[in-house]
């Protein structure tokens, strides 16, 4: 994560001296990446319960790869391509979301060490054997340690 912050923040350094836009227009289109790379797939994951990893990679890649080139070619005047992009966004998105899932998040419930140590603990099931001291389960004695 370092790494990518520094290459990040080396080619905004290189974009910004080596360009004849104002401070305005510098931050205009920073704000058009956030739009055509953030805005859709932040929304989806955040209000879609069918949003995937896949589906925002696409989006991600879709729309900045589109209004990237929509900016260089300029291929009508008629449509910004910040709005191209975001539609691919969209498209992208919802596409990559539904179709059969070739990228899958790969990660794991959150892990609380003290919460793992507390069950582990060989006094951990006399502890609760206590605090169920009238339920049926404490009736019977303590536990072995092999139910989980």
């Amino acid at each position: 994560m370092r790494g990518t912050l520094v290459i990040f923040t080396l080619c905004v350094l290189a974009f910004a001296l080596h360009t004849d836009s104002s401070i305005h227009k510098m931050v205009e289109s920073a704000y058009k990446v956030t739009l055509v790379a953030a805005f859709i797939p932040l929304l989806c994951g955040l209000y879609w319960k069918r949003a995937t990893t896949q589906g925002a990679l696409m989006g991600i890649v879709g729309g900045l790869l589109t209004w990237i080139l929509c900016e260089v070619f300029q291929p009508s005047d008629i449509w910004l391509p910040q709005l191209i992009g975001l539609a691919v966004a969209i498209l992208g998105m919802v596409l990559g979301s539904l179709l059969p899932q070739w990228i899958a998040a790969h990660s794991k419930p959150p892990h609380h060490p003290l919460h793992h140590h507390h069950y582990a603990h060989p006094t951990a099931s006399l502890h609760h054997a206590a605090a169920n001291a009238g339920s049926p389960q404490a009736a019977a004695g303590p536990s072995t340690g092999d139910q989980q």
